[in-house]
């Protein structure tokens, strides 16, 4: 029955045609009826996937051409104008996190996360985390005077561990956990280091 050609009825034998299909498998046993439901809906979803996958085709191709088009059109103008592209900036937060990242790793070994934290009212902190060992920074203070560390389960070099927390609330307002291994290693050179802290060249 796969293979059965319904391509020679007209509209009108084929929509008699499903009528008759409907009213067959009313009658017969709910195990026929709800295979034919099945049958049904499968070859309904075949052809919403269908329809869905080529739209988003299409889309995509649409804004391909259009991002296509559009760098073409910038570069005609440039061209004309006598302007070559500007080089790549270096990306001056990256090179930020690599020297915040050495700093921790020096200052408290590895396996060390810092995130710096602001509340609505713009109250900060810095955070570092390495399992059960934490520190907090109160940057501005809040429920603990300004420039306070809290610790849990280990003893740094408090003043070092200001001046690393200093650095990092100087350029990020907020930002999430920072891997410190990973972005004391990245790919990219290593940003000033603040001139108060004593343990590297500058």
């Amino acid at each position: 029955m796969e293979g059965l050609d319904l391509s020679a009825l007209t509209d009108d034998q084929l929509v008699e045609l499903y009528r008759l299909v409907i009213t067959e498998v009313s009658q017969r046993d709910p195990a026929v009826r709800a295979a034919a439901q099945a049958a049904l809906l499968t070859e309904t979803e075949r052809v919403n996937i269908r329809r869905a996958a080529a739209e988003a085709e299409a889309a995509r191709l649409r804004e391909a051409e259009r991002q296509r088009i559009e760098l073409q059109a910038k570069a005609e103008v440039r061209a004309a104008a006598g302007v070559t592209a500007a080089p790549a900036a270096p990306n001056i937060s990256w090179e930020r996190k690599k020297t915040l990242s050495i700093m921790v790793v020096e200052a408290l070994g590895t396996g060390w996360s810092a995130t710096v934290w602001q509340s609505d009212t713009k109250e900060q902190r810095v955070y570092f985390d390495c399992g059960q060992k934490k520190i907090a920074v109160y940057i501005t203070g809040g429920k603990l005077p300004p420039g306070a560390i809290r610790c849990n389960g280990v003893d740094p070099d408090k003043p070092l561990v200001k001046i690393i927390a200093k650095y990092a609330a100087t350029y990020w307002r907020s930002m999430s956990a920072l891997d410190c291994d990973a972005a004391a290693i990245a790919d990219c050179d290593a940003a000033p280091f603040p001139d108060d802290y004593p343990r590297r060249s500058k």
